[in-house]
């Protein structure tokens, strides 16, 4: 493990321990029966606009929104201040996992979300889908990742064959549900578990997915879920693993993919 490896999980036990303790109290009283959805941004403002005005326009008007900010500098808070969206501000960037941890913990709504930057909803029935599943006894719904995706291309690593989890780019279970469990977003690179799986490995045997409807290569570069919401595979990884191809894919074509999907889903033209 590298030493800026080390540096980031320290950070994050450090953010989100105090925080977990005093969300294990807080979750003994009383939640408003709705939904919050969690986003995590890292200087993706042009990703983050389409995906809060997806939200806004595509979900009751009572679901609620939290972007944890990774320490951005690229206008995403003043943009969130402009738009009234809750916008919780880290000092440093504590990694997805942790911010996404910190994000669950701040919701006061019985139903938390967890959706990616570069996601999006596209059906209105999407937030009744997830927490329908929920309402029925699965503890965790959302997209479905590892095999299911592997299946579809060539390019996806082998580590994620023979393994199926719920892909937190869009991933619902009940806040108490997640505090009483003591679940954590953060990704484990010793027992290569990624971002969001520990989560399914705790609740296996009551998961519900969402399976792939429809695929825009190269690879699953774009992938919609259960005809409900959208994931630009790759779009905010090549700036973090500092690359310009991954699983030979093109930072060009996760844009022009990116570009298209949002004409085609939501119908306009996003900027970039």
């Amino acid at each position: 493990m590298t030493a800026r490896v080390q540096q980031l999980r320290d950070r994050a036990r450090l953010a989100v321990k105090p925080l977990r303790w005093w969300m294990q109290v807080r979750a003994l009283g009383p939640l408003s029966d709705g939904v919050t959805v969690v986003i995590v941004n890292w200087d993706s403002l042009a990703y983050l606009k389409v995906s809060v005005e997806a939200v806004r326009r595509l979900s009751p008007t009572s679901t609620r929104i939290i972007v944890v900010d990774n320490d951005s500098s690229d206008g995403s808070i003043a943009w969130l201040a402009s738009e009234h969206v809750r916008a919780v501000k880290l000092p440093k960037n504590v990694g997805h996992g942790s911010a996404m941890d910190i994000g669950f913990l701040s919701a006061r709504t019985r139903y938390v979300i967890a959706l990616d930057v570069d996601a999006f909803p596209i059906d209105p029935s999407w937030i009744d889908d997830l927490t329908g599943r929920l309402k029925d006894g699965v503890h965790v719904a959302g997209a479905h990742g590892g095999s299911a995706l592997d299946a579809l291309s060539p390019e996806v690593s082998d580590g994620w064959r023979d393994r199926d989890f719920v892909h937190p780019c869009c991933l619902a279970l009940e806040l108490r549900r997640f505090v009483s469990g003591k679940h954590s977003f953060m990704k484990d690179t010793v027992k290569n578990i990624d971002t969001g799986e520990r989560i399914t490995l705790a609740e296996a045997g009551h998961l519900s997915f969402l399976e792939v409807t429809f695929v825009t290569g190269p690879g699953i570069l774009g992938t919609v879920f259960g005809g409900v919401v959208y994931h630009n595979f790759y779009s905010t990884r090549y700036r973090r693993e500092r690359l310009d191809t991954l699983d030979g894919v093109s930072v060009r074509d996760a844009e022009r993919v990116w570009i298209e999907s949002v004409e085609r889903y939501l119908g306009y033209t996003p900027a970039m």
